[in-house]
């Protein structure tokens, strides 16, 4: 038995397949993490540390998004609508990360980060609205920290083999890898609604 299905065995199973599917889309973001700021300096033409920095600003502030979308999701009944934001916010991310393998210009490098700002921006509120709904009673101590560790041991694994990549295979090979990973982590979302929302959608 391996240690994700041991650590998430006896979860709700929704909550089971939320903090599988972060465990994938948070691993394809941690691909980026210790990389992007020297792809940035290196390898974009007018790229600097200053890019890399403003670059990240970007991105944190396409977060402030989450509070619009949060005060939405807050609005409307049953978890349909939260479904589709996660769904779409995790493609979105994903999309992102694949388009640095393309990116050649600092503005291009911009306009990615934003658009994963903005996937994390609707994916997050619908995330934590799920699991918050579905998590197990008398076990919410347990749950978040299940969570909690598979997002280090997520972004720890990426970050650690991250360099690896890049130096066997290059950028673009880690930037194809990161938007990857985190469609399965998308794509996983799909079997959440053959298994739990049919019922709940007329």
């Amino acid at each position: 038995m391996s240690l994700s299905r041991l650590a998430t065995q006896g979860m709700n199973p929704i909550v089971r397949m939320l903090v599988i599917s972060d465990f994938f889309v948070l691993a394809g973001i941690g691909f980026l993490g210790p990389i992007l700021p020297i792809f940035i300096a290196d390898q974009i033409p007018g790229g600097s540390v200053k890019v890399a920095g403003f670059a990240s600003a970007i991105y944190m502030a396409m977060w402030v998004l989450q509070i619009p979308v949060g005060r939405f999701l807050d609005r409307t009944r049953g978890d349909w609508d939260e479904y589709i934001f996660l769904v779409i916010g995790g493609f979105t991310t994903a999309a992102a990360l694949f388009l640095f393998a393309f990116a050649e210009t600092p503005l291009h490098i911009y306009l990615i980060q934003a658009l994963a700002g903005l996937g994390r921006a609707i994916d997050l509120p619908a995330w934590y609205k799920i699991f918050t709904k579905k998590i197990d009673q008398e076990k919410e101590g347990y749950d978040w920290g299940v969570e909690n560790v598979t997002v280090a041991l997520a972004v720890g694994f990426a970050s650690a083999l991250a360099g690896l990549i890049v130096d066997a295979y290059g950028f673009r090979a880690l930037f194809l890898m990161a938007g990857a990973t985190a469609t399965v982590g998308a794509s996983i979302l799909f079997l959440l609604y053959r298994s739990v929302f049919p019922k709940k959608v007329s």
